[in-house]
């Protein structure tokens, strides 16, 4: 409940607070991960949406395993914009990018907060590769930014060249495993490291999953 109260504090252009959040779990949760995993599915073959981050897919499956195994996921949405995969006038698209940064001021929040209690987070974004399933199961026509998945233990291993960490987060409410980036920090610079990784977001090794 911090975790998203914080979210909504978050400064927002115009005062819009143009976010909504969807926490998934159980069979619900379940059947997210599912329609995201067939989404990805589908793209893998047609490329309908993201034809020239076809090599990025494999990072979006690896996604849906780190989706599978967090019992609570939270669905982010974009209540003042409508899909990203269609034309919009100069005017609105201006109006998107302030809504989007709002939207992020919102999820950083939600990230800070979760590590200033312990918390591990994963802001996960490959949901773009089934964009059309997703928001047809979440039954709306509002812009999904992405989904977070947040929990209390983790476990550090490293791998991947020493370049990326897999956390276990788990608490009575959420768990997740998740690959994400340390930046050379080291285990005394652990609560830092997250914040960092998470406050970066120019590409898919830098917070993003």
């Amino acid at each position: 409940e911090d975790i998203i109260y914080s979210a909504t504090l978050a400064p927002s252009a115009k005062n819009r607070q143009p976010w909504k959040f969807i926490v998934y779990q159980g069979k619900e949760k379940e059947k997210l991960v599912d329609v995201m995993r067939q989404g990805i599915n589908s793209e893998k073959i047609t490329h309908a949406l993201m034809k020239e981050w076809a090599f990025a897919i494999p990072d979006a499956e690896n996604t849906v395993r780190i989706m599978e195994e967090a019992p609570c996921l939270i669905a982010v949405l974009n209540t003042n914009q409508k899909t990203p995969f269609e034309g919009i006038e100069n005017e609105k698209r201006i109006v998107e990018i302030c809504d989007s940064l709002s939207i992020g001021a919102a999820i950083e929040n939600m990230i800070l907060t979760a590590t200033e209690h312990g918390l591990g987070t994963l802001w996960i974004a490959n949901t773009c590769f089934a964009y059309k399933e997703l928001v047809d199961f979440i039954k709306t026509d509002n812009q999904l930014t992405g989904i977070v998945a947040v929990d209390l233990q983790m476990k550090l291993q490293l791998k991947d060249h020493g370049s990326h960490s897999q956390i276990l987060l788990n608490t009575d409410k959420y768990i997740c495993t998740s690959p994400l980036p340390f930046y050379d920090l080291d285990r005394k610079g652990l609560k830092e490291s997250v914040a960092v990784a998470f406050i970066s977001i120019s590409t898919f090794e830098s917070g993003f999953c």
